[in-house]
């Protein structure tokens, strides 16, 4: 199983909003609709989607850095000493995600 969390990068905020949008429809994707496109992925990649995680829980890890752009999440990645961020998988998920949807985070004011 693979585990890449907050932990394992030292971070310990993460933006209270975040929008996935498909780049070919414009559609946006928040909160449970990020369900789908966790279905629509693992679907494309060819796996099986998992009852109660995302695949290899990617809004974990993303989440955190994407708020400044997918060149923040490969930064953090590449700068990582866990093991994990070699995960073929990993790079594999993000070059599907930066492929098809742009997005936006960070921190709103309630």
């Amino acid at each position: 199983m693979l585990l890449v969390g907050n932990q394992a990068l030292g971070v310990s905020s993460m933006p209270n909003y975040v929008t996935f949008t498909d780049r070919k429809t414009g559609q946006p994707f928040m909160g449970r609709d990020l369900i789908q496109i966790d279905e629509r992925m693992c679907a494309e990649l060819g796996v099986q989607c998992d009852e109660k995680n995302f695949y290899c829980f990617w809004v974990d890890w993303t989440v955190f850095y994407v708020q400044n752009g997918w060149e923040n999440v490969r930064k953090a990645i590449s700068e990582s000493k866990n093991p994990t961020w070699e995960e073929p998988r990993v790079q594999q998920i993000l070059d599907w995600l930066e492929e098809n949807f742009t997005q936006s985070a960070g921190y709103m004011a309630r």
